[in-house]
């Protein structure tokens, strides 16, 4: 009776377990801001990893999304999950940094490469790049009313190019182009980098539709009720007619770092923002009534799908989040394998979808009880009518593939991945490659040259030239942050463009024009620099190394300098 009364006990536990299961389950389905967190990168179908989303695109023929990010070339993901990855290495694009990315009428995909570049992609030829103006180009987006893709240069042009390929000059401004949006009606509107002045381009005349921003806006919204709304990396602003309104984290808005503005439905506002999605109703006069979707993500991007329930994609630093009209917050994982893109009708899965489970749970819980008892009374009998010789098994071996490369997302994505380290963990990692001599007492230890100097070898002397000042002002003005920051782990690139006043796209581009590198790959070459440093030296542990040297952990740390020297810091302190 005993053994009895442990089974019924044992399969009572059982579906109180399955009970509790469903009711997390329902909880967490109907929570509608999406406060579950999912670690979306690298992408295990691909096998890719891929960065912030910096752009996206729905393609009007199939319904496939096109995610462009910004070192990991272009993720196209179908309406039934499939993958299909374009970059440098299989020789789609000329570039894996991406911009900005359109689609026209025809299904014609136009891609703009951080370098100013063009592309396009269509079924029928493939990629191609386009060489159609003698400068770079600075921002492209499809006119919907008449199709036509409107490029603006970076010395202010601004171009219209039909399906030849022909271009026609609309308008020159005389300056660069900090935003470019259009509105449902064709009309163009714009703000120069140098007057920060809305500006309006229509029927060939250009004026003036407001006056100066207090600040260089990353993102430029014109409303179904004609009212302006500008982001920065300081906050919100609404031009009244007369003067700009901020709203800031003092008036209650989560997050000061505004990227990216759509207007949802007339008085309803989605801002991707450095703290997550915003959902602010305009029709009130504070902020106070926002809600913060996906907290603790910065979302760069975003893209509007219409319909009777239109559907929001925005693109985070390690993956997508699907927003709904109502007010359904849903994760895109990159490993998602599931059809949540053919759900785009504003039919997202919400915490009533769950209730089904619930005679799935009961009959678990059923048979779980019935057959724990007859499993018990089976075992009794077997007890005493059979001998039975145990037999040791030898213990099976786990072949892993194990990755390496941890990436974090609070610190920087680099803008060249360095190869791994081909020696084997039996035997001392031995590079042939010259490296700087450390000296050590007596001795003089030869350290081995960072894995990635194969692929930048100028780095050293980009660095060389900016310690000595002997580089554009700009960039310098840069690394002189880097120097001074660098020791925190929250220092990114996105802090670099919060303290100039500028977004992240224009500071990466700025800095790749001048030295010709990311400022990502800066701060990562000096936090090894230093972390490096430290090891030689000695009298340190790695935890300490990793908190002098601007690492979240010593776990980080030591996975990134394997990856970045070809070889651990433990190696390094041994070989010295």
């Amino acid at each position: 009776m005993k053994h009895l009364e442990k089974d019924t006990n044992r399969s009572y536990k059982r579906v109180a377990i399955a009970i509790l299961i469903f009711f997390s389950f329902a909880l967490s389905a109907q929570n509608p801001l999406g406060e579950e967190y999912f670690p979306l990168d690298p992408e295990p179908v691909t096998g890719q990893s891929f960065g912030p989303v910096t752009s996206l695109a729905l393609s009007p023929s199939d319904g496939s999304i096109w995610i462009g990010t910004e070192d990991g070339g272009v993720l196209r993901i179908g309406r039934k999950g499939n993958r299909i990855h374009y970059g440098v290495a299989s020789k789609h694009l000329s570039s894996d940094s991406i911009k900005e990315m359109c689609f026209d009428a025809s299904s014609v995909l136009y891609l703009l490469y951080e370098n100013g570049g063009l592309a396009r992609y269509s079924s029928t030829q493939g990629f191609s790049d386009l060489r159609l103006f003698d400068e770079g180009v600075s921002h492209i987006l499809m006119l919907n009313d008449t199709g036509q893709l409107v490029c603006s240069t970076d010395s202010g042009k601004i171009f219209t190019v039909d399906a030849t390929g022909t271009t026609n000059l609309l308008q020159a401004v005389n300056e660069p182009v900090a935003v470019l949006s259009a509105v449902t009606d064709g009309n163009l509107y714009l703000v120069g980098e140098k007057s920060r002045i809305v500006k309006q381009i229509a029927n060939g005349a250009i004026q003036d539709k407001s006056a100066v921003i207090p600040d260089l806006p990353t993102s430029l919204l014109v409303a179904q009720d004609g009212c302006i709304w500008a982001g920065t990396g300081q906050g919100l602003y609404c031009w009244t007619g007369s003067a700009w309104i901020r709203y800031s984290t003092e008036d209650g808005l989560p997050s000061n770092r505004i990227y990216s503005i759509v207007e949802e439905v007339p008085g309803s506002l989605l801002i991707a923002s450095g703290s997550g999605v915003i959902r602010l109703n305009v029709s009130q006069s504070n902020v106070s009534n926002s809600k913060l979707y996906f907290p603790g993500e910065s979302y760069l991007c975003s893209h509007k799908i219409t319909g009777q329930s239109p559907v929001c994609f925005f693109g985070g630093n390690r993956g997508i989040a699907v927003l709904s009209s109502g007010s359904t917050a849903s994760d895109l994982p990159w490993n998602d394998s599931n059809d949540i893109i053919d759900k785009w009708d504003g039919k997202l899965p919400r915490g009533i979808s769950w209730y089904w489970l619930i005679p799935i749970i009961l009959i678990v819980g059923i048979l779980s009880f019935v057959f724990g008892r007859r499993r018990r009374n089976s075992r009794k009998d077997d007890t005493y009518t059979t001998s039975v010789d145990i037999i040791p098994l030898p213990p099976r071996v786990s072949h892993t593939s194990v990755n390496t490369v941890a990436r974090h997302h609070d610190l920087p994505h680099p803008d060249v991945r360095p190869a791994q380290s081909s020696h084997s963990s039996s035997a001392p990692s031995v590079n042939t490659a010259p490296g700087p001599a450390t000296a050590l007492g007596p001795a003089t230890v030869t350290v081995p040259a960072p894995a990635s100097s194969a692929a930048k070898p100028e780095l050293k002397d980009i660095i060389e030239r900016l310690n000595k000042g002997d580089a554009p002002a700009f960039s310098v003005k840069v690394w002189n942050m880097i120097e001074q920051s660098y020791a925190d782990p929250q220092f990114s690139v996105e802090t670099i463009a919060s303290r100039l006043l500028l977004s992240r796209v224009h500071v990466n581009r700025k800095l790749q024009q001048e030295v010709g590198v990311s400022p990502s790959a800066l701060i990562k070459a000096k936090r090894m620099s230093v972390a490096r440093e430290l090891l030689l030296a000695g009298g340190v542990t790695l935890p300490q190394v990793a908190l002098k040297a601007g690492f979240s952990s010593a776990a980080y740390l030591s996975a990134s300098f394997k990856d970045y020297y070809g070889h651990s810091p433990s190696e390094l302190m041994h070989s010295s």
